[in-house]
């Protein structure tokens, strides 16, 4: 049951964070909340723990990670496994802000491929399979890897929708297809992109969240 002695908050007219974006704000509530009721109470009963928390996370299942720590009803949540959860979705809310919400650069295959990868989903198996969680990078995060100073390859990868300076039409190679000469995708060619035809080999350059 809870106690009927809470205490009272009381909120001033200070000027807000200019920093703080939406997830910041989402996550403050929540740690807010877990700090009273750990406060008050430093193990709970997982039932109640959960019941408080979900009320202010169920947005952050869009982040779709795993925690450090899984509770199951009748057991206690202690207090340190609850805060390292929290910590955790900390870590991962600041990544994701400083990335700007996006994938950035995590990688290339050691495997190079033609234009038929097997498909969009292809191009991303072979992505997931070395660098874990991560997808055929756009040229659009490729180049926010390079605005925030990643490292990228210094040969040449294989990507998709580029906005690329040719007149020629960019098909990623009919969605990754096809191996026809006459198909056209966009490589990463250091410092730039470059049209490529379907039938060469590259390797693929992969992204995922941070």
């Amino acid at each position: 049951m809870w106690r009927d002695d809470w205490g009272t908050m009381i909120w001033g007219g200070g000027a807000p964070v200019p920093t703080l974006g939406p997830l910041g704000w989402l996550l403050l509530g929540a740690l807010m909340g877990a700090a009273v009721v750990l406060y008050r109470r430093p193990i709970l009963k997982t039932g109640t723990a959960l019941a408080l928390v979900a009320l202010v996370l169920v947005p952050l299942v869009a982040l779709a990670v795993t925690l450090p720590n899984t509770f199951v009803n009748g057991t206690v949540a202690d207090a340190d496994e609850v805060n390292e959860n929290f910590q955790f979705l900390a870590d991962k809310i600041a990544a994701l802000e400083a990335a700007g919400g996006g994938r950035l650069f995590a990688g290339q295959t050691s495997v190079a491929t033609d234009g038929n990868a097997g498909g969009y989903l292809g191009a991303d198996a072979l992505c997931d399979g070395q660098f874990p969680g991560a997808v055929l990078c756009s040229s659009q995060e490729v180049l926010e890897s390079l605005r925030q100073g990643i490292a990228l390859p210094s040969t040449q990868g294989r990507v998709r929708e580029a906005a690329a300076t040719s007149s020629a039409p960019v098909m990623d190679c009919l969605g990754f297809t096809t191996t026809d000469q006459f198909a056209s995708s966009v490589l990463w060619s250091p410092p730039g992109f470059q049209l490529s035809n379907c039938n060469g080999l590259a390797p693929l350059l992969c992204c995922a969240v941070p």
